[in-house]
């Protein structure tokens, strides 16, 4: 077993979250290191992306695929994978995701997690959709 605490604060960096590099992915290319500010970046674990030039094959990657991983790099032991939730405008709005522990993640389990969460993520853009919700108006819908 795994146990880790996050803290109501505790800064949670975006270039070692699932959540974070997915969102990050979906801005323009030349937008997303000015999100991230100077490096190095903060290294919450030994596997934490702390240079532009290791994390920007990864975005790429996540952004033509829509899956984001993070494996042991906030957190030691723990693997979380998200997936975009889109508005009417096809712009990604929010991250939905799992967390795990590592020792439990197959190859069978990533597909199956992955599998989940696109169907749900589906589901909740369908109905942003429906409302007609965008990137710029999402703010007023919450």
């Amino acid at each position: 077993p795994v146990q880790f605490a996050v803290s109501l604060g505790q800064p949670l960096d975006m270039h070692c979250r699932a959540a974070g590099k997915l969102l990050l992915a979906a801005l323009p290319r030349r937008e997303r290191l000015r999100w991230l500010g100077p490096e190095p970046w903060r290294a919450m674990t030994p596997a934490t992306h702390t240079r532009w030039r290791t994390l920007d094959a990864e975005l790429e990657r996540i952004a033509a695929m829509g899956i984001a991983w993070s494996r042991g790099e906030s957190f030691t032991g723990v693997a979380s994978c998200n997936v975009g939730v889109t508005g009417v405008d096809g712009r990604v709005l929010a991250a939905l995701g799992i967390e795990v522990a590592m020792p439990r993640l197959t190859a069978a389990r990533e597909k199956e997690l992955v599998a989940v969460l696109q169907r749900e993520a589906a589901a909740l853009s369908q109905r942003l959709q429906q409302q007609g919700i965008t990137a710029h108006s999402l703010p007023q819908h919450l």
